[in-house]
């Protein structure tokens, strides 16, 4: 690949937290291009491309690999670093005592943070081959027949299959030898592996075993990628979606809770030589991780400035199908016809979801034709053509029992559509993979039009939403964001209303609060929210000018939603109402705010449930001057907040008008029907 001249190399500066930098770009450098730290890529438009790693104090970007070291941590600029979560579950509660900020670290002020909710695991490999010789070097001879590599732990769950199973084996008649640490004692154990190389146990072997330490979806790891690259046939249990991004043909997938029948399955294998027959699909794999889910190749894409520029694709079918409907209501199907073969991260879906939380039904071709759909994948029924039209449009709509209005984007972008046929011009379900299945369903008349069940990977139906509501798996997590100004009495209503938000449970349950806190006494509204939330908190704005009042946490409510947590169920607003001075002593505005706080805080679970059929829910839903929820408390989704404007006027009224700007499907948990300035309105009228 030939460089432009004068082009200098992308400086990507590696940092991790089990080694300092310079020695993980030794470690490393065996997945670059040709040994030299370096990485050679083209980027979208085609142009080429150096990215090279360093160890030097000023790069043009960084890549995390779990967390950096602590005095690494305060020099990187977030907003030129890639995170790699590598560890299984890093984001979780449990974690954080271990990862401290690493263990969620909010999208927002980073380049990117790949954790394994929305993105694949990173492909580094221990197989002791450079990616020079595993590409171009001749192939493995295979003279011997089947192994392991244990290490002495015995603690996860992964860790106790894979010794239990291998204890098992060994009673049966099976090639099989063990390698790894001694401690077990297995008979066949034939000795040690040095560090990151497991050639030895691997190369001359046609068929492995090995297990995950956690199977949890979209984690896997070089227990998988070194088996592919040796051109070794795996016996694997683990990653549950596994068969997402590799061809299923390329492994063997073991239960390990029956071990009779995992091992009459190896045997059948080994007696069929079905190491021979999966051979090609094997290679087929070795490639796709040497050119696409490589370590550098994905750091590539992320930093590929051609990319980085664009929003998405649209091609010309497309634009005439979103010139008609985009802007208007949404109801919850997006449909994606696509001729990619690559991973679920870089499907159009995703790569929407992620930007408007548009969320529907992905078809994607297979280039192998592989017949993915075997793994438990359902497909809708859809003519495809290369010419797509209204009339074609309305066909499929039809013939699938959905409204024109529910739509919200129709996108037919396949190169060869009859490659994707069957006889009689129907879509063949042997020829596409379907993935990435959302549809949030309102009530039950909307979910009779899903007709078929369908099924995606790391997709689980939601409670009590019919077999055809589908969501994300982890995807109910909720988000709170809190505006504090120190003025009047705001000691006095932040302990009300922290003692609220604790005691209901609602902290607990909302997995980050972002919180603003302006006024003269910001540094002191800042530490008791501290003392309060703890980690859950995240302080995004803390000045003593309260000029700017709810605008700014707002505007970044509609910002992370946006970029940062396509996979949030809810997200949810309040702020200190009457503190200032001029209500001081107005016990109808305190009784006001009450009443807030019980349906948003006390009753979070109703507002959580509204949520289910629609964008938004509160107390006091006025239409007049403009749509508001009176006092500016409430719950709303993700993807309705993403439609909101992106700036808020400066009008006083204009922060309390925002959530109402788009024309949203309201919940109105109570209406009161009193001037709450002026009229008192205890507790017994909302509350039995």
């Amino acid at each position: 690949m030939s460089e432009p001249a004068g082009e200098k190399p992308i400086l990507v500066r590696l940092v991790a937290n089990w080694c300092d930098s310079r020695h993980l770009c030794e470690l490393f450098n065996a997945m670059t291009s040709d040994g030299n730290y370096e990485w050679a890529f083209r980027d979208l438009a085609g142009t080429p491309r150096r990215m090279r790693i360093t160890w030097d104090e000023s790069p043009d970007f960084w890549a995390v690999c779990n967390a950096p070291p602590a005095d690494v941590a305060g020099t990187l600029d977030r907003s030129r670093t890639v995170v790699f979560q590598m560890e299984p579950l890093m984001w979780t509660e449990r974690m954080r005592g271990l990862w401290g900020e690493w263990a969620a670290p909010s999208p927002l002020p980073f380049l990117q943070v790949r954790d394994h909710r929305r993105y694949r695991n990173s492909c580094d490999w221990w197989v002791g081959l450079t990616r020079a010789e595993l590409e171009r070097g001749r192939p493995p001879e295979k003279t011997r027949g089947m192994a392991a590599c244990v290490s002495r732990k015995y603690e996860d769950p992964g860790h106790r299959k894979r010794v239990d199973f291998l204890r098992f084996l060994e009673g049966e008649d099976l090639d099989l030898d063990v390698y790894g640490d001694p401690d077990h004692g297995f008979r066949r154990y034939r000795g040690p592996v040095p560090a990151h190389d497991k050639s030895s146990c691997l190369i001359p072997y046609r068929y492995y075993f090995d297990a995950e330490n956690n199977a949890y979806p979209n984690f896997f790891t070089e227990k998988i990628v070194d088996c592919l690259l040796a051109e070794t046939l795996c016996f694997y249990w683990g990653c549950p979606n596994l068969d997402s991004y590799f061809d299923p043909r390329a492994f063997v997938r073991l239960e390990l809770s029956d071990f009779e029948a995992d091992r009459a399955l190896i045997h059948e294998a080994i007696e069929a030589d079905e190491w021979s027959r999966r051979l090609p699909f094997i290679r087929a794999e070795k490639r796709r991780i040497l050119s696409d889910y490589g370590f550098f190749p994905t750091l590539a894409k992320v930093l590929d400035p051609v990319r980085r520029s664009r929003s998405w694709h649209l091609g010309p079918a497309d634009r005439e199908i979103v010139k008609r409907w985009i802007g208007e209501r949404r109801g919850g199907t997006f449909v994606e016809l696509s001729d990619r073969s690559g991973s679920p991260e870089e499907s159009e879906t995703l790569d929407v979801e992620r930007r408007l939380d548009w969320t529907g039904i992905c078809l994607e071709s297979s280039a192998s034709r592989d017949a993915r759909v075997e793994s438990g994948r359902s497909v809708r029924d859809c003519i495809v053509t290369p010419d797509v039209g209204e009339e074609l449009v309305a066909e499929i709509l039809a013939r699938n029992a959905i409204a024109a209005d529910a739509v919200d984007w129709l996108n037919l972008a396949v190169a060869n559509p009859s490659e994707l046929l069957a006889d009689g011009g129907r879509l063949d379900p042997g020829r596409v993979r379907a993935n990435l299945i959302t549809i949030p369903l309102a009530d039950e008349s909307e979910r009779r039009l899903c007709g078929k069940r369908l099924r995606g990977a790391g997709y689980s139906p939601a409670p009590d939403a019919g077999g055809a509501a589908f969501r994300r798996d982890g995807a109910e997590d909720v988000f709170g964001f809190f505006h504090l100004c120190t003025i009047g009495t705001w000691r006095e209503v932040i302990a009300e209303q922290l003692d609220r938000l604790i005691r209901s449970g609602l902290a607990e349950r909302t997995r980050r609060i972002f919180v603003s806190v302006l006024g003269p006494e910001a540094a002191a509204g800042a530490g008791i929210l501290r003392d309060a939330l703890g980690e859950r908190l995240e302080i995004v704005l803390q000045d003593i000018d309260p000029a700017p009042a709810e605008r700014p946490i707002l505007e970044w409510a509609r910002r992370f939603c946006e970029e940062g947590e396509p996979l949030a169920a809810a997200v949810w607003y309040a702020h200190g109402k009457g503190v200032s001075p001029c209500h001081e002593g107005n016990s109808n505005v305190a009784e006001w705010r009450h009443l807030m706080e019980h349906f948003s805080f006390d009753r979070w679970p109703d507002s959580l449930a509204a949520l289910a059929g629609h964008d938004a829910c509160g107390v006091n839903w006025h239409r007049s001057p403009r749509p508001h929820f009176s006092g500016n408390f409430w719950w709303a989704t993700p993807r309705y907040v993403r439609l909101l404007p992106r700036s808020i006027g400066a009008a006083p009224f204009d922060p309390e008008a925002w959530i109402g700007m788009s024309q949203p499907s309201v919940s109105c948990l109570h209406e009161s029907g009193v001037d709450h300035y002026c009229e008192p309105y205890p507790r017994e009228r909302y509350s039995a």
